[in-house]
């Protein structure tokens, strides 16, 4: 099992067009800070690939898209205006192809055939999330309060 790391910023810039009363459409751009992080400590035989190894060691890695994804979406709620008000928008990103880079150290990254099987998990991670990874959504709950 991997510990995993979000991003740490996620960023926003849309152009908001009002269709009727609170609805709006929105197209924009998502800027993440940085890619997912993950890593995992080895402590016993683990498996990786398809062979088990031994040896201690951990494994990092990160799974990697464009910094700046365009996204569409759609809004409900007053933005403007005077007085309390709620909005939620909802909206999904396109991040593009995803890429999956992976890296051992310790005792087992020297082992027999450990790089190889390395790439197998490596690949085996990356057609794991393929379908589903290049799209990311965008929910936003807010409210505004008039001062």
């Amino acid at each position: 099992t991997y510990d995993v790391e979000p991003p740490p910023i996620f960023l926003t810039g849309s152009l908001d067009i009002r269709l009727a009363g609170p609805v709006r459409v929105m197209a924009g751009l998502l800027y993440r800070s940085d890619d997912t992080r993950f890593s995992g400590d080895l402590d016993g035989p683990s498996e990786i690939g398809d062979v088990i190894f031994a040896g201690p060691g951990r494994i990092e890695g990160a799974l990697t898209t464009p910094e700046i994804a365009p996204f569409l979406g759609v809004g409900f709620g007053r933005l403007g205006g005077e007085g309390f008000s709620i909005y939620l928008d909802l909206g999904l990103a396109y991040a593009g192809d995803a890429g999956v880079e992976m890296s051992g150290s310790g005792p087992i990254a020297s082992e027999p055939g450990f790089d190889a099987e390395l790439d197998k998990e490596r690949r085996r991670i990356l057609d794991e999330i393929d379908s589903y990874y290049r799209f990311w959504p965008i929910v936003n709950l807010g409210f505004r309060i008039p001062l």
